[in-house]
């Protein structure tokens, strides 16, 4: 193994397209090892695994092994995994993300890990969160080619004038989803705890962001597509309603999220549709504002890997008999009432 050679680490529950693209990519990326640990049925994934890709089913058993239980919240059993697996490193660095987080920069991968000194052991990226131009057209799985950054923070009120009535679903700097990036960490790296955003010692956050420790490397971020696309984005928010998901650390932007999408997802396709569009996706103005910001570019990262397109669409969620577990649900073909959607306080 050499300096710059890395492993990713995921704890996923996604359908087979989502798992393999998520694999091509990284593989492409670089990196030598992908282990993903699998939180469902793994039998359409396990033809993924070779030599380079470990596809480990987080039963009982590993579980138990890793310290977690499966009654543990999802970011609870992240936690532990990855704690897990970066004790057992047998590469340089580590980087853990989620499925829907690629981390991509202005030179190869492996070129950057190389390049970082002795002693920067937890190295930060910036979150760049994906989001849809009308360029982009459909609402299809990672279709965006677009990105947006976190404010500055002496930007971050402009969030009101960009996002106006859907400000309040927002994080302070302008994020949909986390703003806190992800970090690679380095074999032997002093930490004791992980959690799905930092690396801990002694209860406090360790690292540096890229930039801080060379310029050059500004423009290294994580790509974080949030939504994938509408019909995931439904189901994701249809398991976090029912109970199929249950996360513990969401923030009160997020929460309020969880508010709205219920009740979008309740009235139908359309109303849920038109939410998807006012939060993840940008117009000419907004796009423009928020380029002229500094937080704004236009990146094909999924192209320039010659990773191809996702074409099979995930469930509908409002179709599906989970939905009515706990959100009434109204049929995509069945007219739709207008109604004004209003931020909960």
């Amino acid at each position: 193994m050499t300096t710059s050679d890395f492993t990713v680490v995921a704890m996923m529950r996604e359908p087979r397209d989502i798992v393999a693209r998520f694999v091509a990519y990284y593989r492409q990326l670089g990196a030598v090892r992908i282990q993903i640990y699998f939180d469902g049925d793994a039998g359409d994934v396990r033809d993924l695994a070779c030599e380079d890709v470990e596809i480990l089913v987080c039963d009982d058993q590993l579980l138990d092994r890793v310290g977690a239980r499966r009654d543990d919240a999802v970011e609870q059993r992240q936690w532990a995994i990855a704690l897990h697996a970066f004790r057992a490193l047998r590469t340089e660095w580590m980087l853990f993300v989620d499925a829907d987080e690629y981390v991509f920069g202005d030179r190869p991968m492996r070129e950057f890990l190389g390049a970082i000194p002795p002693g920067d052991d937890v190295v930060r990226l910036p979150t760049a969160e994906a989001v849809w131009r009308r360029s982009d057209g459909a609402e299809a799985p990672f279709s965006s080619t677009a990105f947006r950054c976190c404010l500055p923070a002496r930007w971050a009120p402009l969030r009101r004038l960009i996002y106006l009535r859907h400000c309040s679903f927002f994080s302070w700097r302008g994020l949909i989803g986390h703003a806190e990036g992800k970090q690679f960490i380095r074999k032997g790296a002093k930490i004791d705890r992980l959690t799905c955003l930092h690396a801990l010692s002694n209860v406090r956050p360790v690292g540096r962001w890229a930039s801080q420790i060379n310029p050059e490397f500004r423009h290294f971020y994580l790509g974080h597509f949030d939504a994938i696309g509408l019909d995931h984005w439904r189901e994701k928010w249809r398991r976090r309603h029912t109970g199929e998901a249950v996360y513990i650390t969401m923030s009160a932007a997020r929460r309020r999220q969880m508010a709205i999408v219920g009740q979008a997802l309740g009235r139908g396709c359309r109303a849920s549709r038109r939410l998807f569009r006012r939060l993840y996706g940008l117009t000419p103005v907004q796009f423009a504002v928020l380029r002229l910001l500094g937080c704004a570019f236009q990146r094909d990262i999924f192209g320039e890997m010659g990773v191809a397109p996702t074409t099979k669409p995930a469930p509908d969620s409002h179709t599906s008999a989970g939905l009515a577990k706990g959100i009434p649900h109204r049929r995509c073909d069945q007219p739709h009432e207008k109604s004004a959607q209003t931020a909960p306080n």
